[in-house]
């Protein structure tokens, strides 16, 4: 149970990860 919830936190801090670098880009972009 402990290691799910782990995973479950990794996986929000990588989906948030991935916005961050998402807006970066169309930034750099714009």
């Amino acid at each position: 149970m402990e290691k799910q919830d782990k995973i479950d936190q990794l996986v929000a801090e990588n989906q948030e990860l991935l916005a961050l670098t998402k807006q970066a880009f169309v930034k750099r972009e714009v």
